[in-house]
This record gives structure tokens, sequence and C-alpha cells, in this order.
């Protein structure tokens, strides 16, 4: 869903209608952040939905985890909305967009932890999810799934997926203030 958030950007653009929120008085920044905002709230709306199923695995849902895994959740989606942003900001066709956010995207996942975890993996790729972000976020969600996270664990993924929010943040911000594209 956050690729189809960042797509409206392409078609706000096509409409006619990104370019009157453009001019309004209301600072690009603000835009941005409700941008940000509203993809990140529905992928953790979407998380939320798949957690209705935690119980069918055994996993006990109590407030401590859905507030470790739903701070985690928004802050991998806020940060993979702004990254999705960005690229839908500079590119103006939703195939182009596909495109790029398939080569950028599926590795982002694929190198996250999710699919296989970095012990036995070769070197390469253990530093590819080192400096992965969604690595951390990843590992928060299953250290409070499996019971094992401590509070500098979820620090840690806090404090880093934090860090690629405003990152992301900044880089899209000035990526709106440079070439405009509407």
């Amino acid at each position: 869903m956050i690729i189809g958030h960042a797509i409206s950007v392409i078609n706000d653009r096509h409409a006619g209608f990104l370019q009157g929120v453009l001019v309004s008085p209301a600072p690009r920044s603000a835009l941005l952040t409700a941008k940000i905002l509203g993809g990140a709230t529905l992928a953790l709306l979407q998380g939320a939905l798949l957690l209705v199923f935690a119980p069918l695995a055994g996993i006990g849902l109590g407030v401590g985890l859905l507030l470790q895994v739903f701070v985690l959740l928004f802050l991998m989606g806020a940060a993979l909305t702004a990254l999705s942003f960005l690229f839908a900001w500079r590119i103006d066709s939703v195939q182009g967009f596909h495109g790029i956010m398939n080569v950028v995207l599926m590795p982002l996942w694929i190198l996250s932890g999710a699919m296989f975890p970095p012990s036995g993996s070769h070197t390469i790729f253990v530093w590819a999810m080192k400096i992965n972000p969604l690595t951390y976020g990843v590992q928060g969600v299953r250290e409070a799934f499996n019971g094992s996270a401590t509070v500098s664990s979820f620090a840690c993924a806090f404090a880093v997926l934090l860090v690629a929010c405003a990152v992301m943040f900044v880089v899209s911000l000035q990526a709106m203030s440079k070439g405009q594209k509407t």
C-alpha cells in the first residue's frame, strides 16, 4: 500500500491537483508530512489486520508487545513512504515508478532479515543487512513476538528507524524544493 500511496503523487500531478496544492500558502513540508503520515498509518493498519491472526500462531498479544510492534511498524512505514515519495516526486509515469520501486524495495525487503537470517549468509549480504534500516525494524518486531526484546534492542531499532525517517524526510523535502515537478 505504501507504493500505492506514493503513486497518488504521480496521479495528482497528471490531474493538476498537485499544482494547486503547491501554490497554496501551506509549506511543502506540510504536504510531505501529510503524505508520510498517511502512508505510515495505512501501513500500520495493514499490519494490525495481520496481528488479528497472531493468536492462531500461539502468540499472545499483550499491550506492551502491541505498543512495540505498532511503533516499529509505523516507523518502517514512514521511512518507506518517504523513500517512495522521493521517487514518485522525480518520476513522471506510474510504470517507471513501479520499475524503480521494484529495484529499490525488493532488495530492501529481501535484505531486511524477513526472508532469511543474517547468520550463515555471505559476508556481503551480512553487511548489506547491517546498513539496511529495515533490518532493525524486522529484528525488533521479531524479538517482540518471541519475547526476547530488551529495552536496549527496542531502543536501537527505534533510533535507527527514526534516523532513517528523518533522513528520508530531509532528502524528500530537498527534492521537492529542487527541480520542481508539477
